[in-house]
């Protein structure tokens, strides 16, 4: 697990690309993201929400919705926010990632309150 970094302040938004089908499901007609979103690895890649970023990640993920979160939803869980920029294609100092250090079971109960904490972005109105 990363250190978490108190420079990223608990209302600093942050943006998951939901690039795998199966990061999101309609319920009801009404799409959400699942907690698989945040299961995919040791590290989750995230960006800080900027208009900037925005922009890059259309051009990047073109017809891919979005998942967006507050940095102090995934710290109140027990993930660990860090900065990576060097880990980001282009560099990005917007680039975050959350790590834990939790057991499997509590890391996965994490990670379905994270979703739930998530508002999902269609593609659409993520790039207007």
């Amino acid at each position: 697990m990363r250190p978490d970094d108190p420079g990223i302040s608990g209302d600093t938004p942050l943006l998951r690309a939901l690039v795998d089908p199966g990061w999101w499901k309609l319920e009801a007609g009404v799409a959400r993201v699942t907690s698989f979103a945040f299961t995919s690895g040791d590290e989750v890649s995230c960006y800080i929400d900027t208009q900037k970023r925005r922009i890059t990640m259309a051009e990047r993920y073109p017809n891919v919705p979005v998942g967006r979160f507050l940095a102090l939803a995934a710290r109140s869980l027990g993930f660990s926010l860090s900065s990576d920029p060097e880990h980001d294609p282009d560099g990005s100092p917007e680039h975050i990632v959350l790590t834990t250090a939790l057991g499997r079971n509590q890391h996965h109960k994490a990670c379905r309150s994270l979703a739930r904490n998530t508002v999902f972005i269609p593609f659409e109105h993520f790039r207007g």
